[in-house]
């Protein structure tokens, strides 16, 4: 998993420097993170990741169907990317 851009990664409702995770069925895994710079990421259905982060300069990350990969992004110098059908990228950026 990619670090968080403070350095953190916090599982959901976790503290500052704490990393956790939430394993599913099927071998899915679900991480979440809260606060700036922290990145979250979830799982659902087939090889799907998805991923989400709040607050400034954060990552989202959200995957849906087969082997699908999107990214969204909320804040200032966000980047979000979104991904539908098999293997589609689209790519969206927020502010600045």
């Amino acid at each position: 998993m990619a670090e968080a851009l403070s350095g953190r990664t916090a599982q959901e409702g976790g503290a500052a420097g704490r990393t956790a995770q939430e394993d599913g069925a099927a071998g899915r895994t679900a991480v979440e993170a809260g606060g700036d710079g922290c990145i979250a990421v979830e799982a659902g259905g087939d090889g799907c990741i998805a991923v989400e982060a709040g607050g400034d300069g954060c990552i989202a990350v959200e995957a849906g169907g087969d082997g699908c990969i999107a990214l969204e992004a909320g804040g200032d110098g966000c980047i979000a990317l979104e991904a539908g059908g098999d293997g589609c990228i689209a790519l969206e950026a927020g502010d600045k």
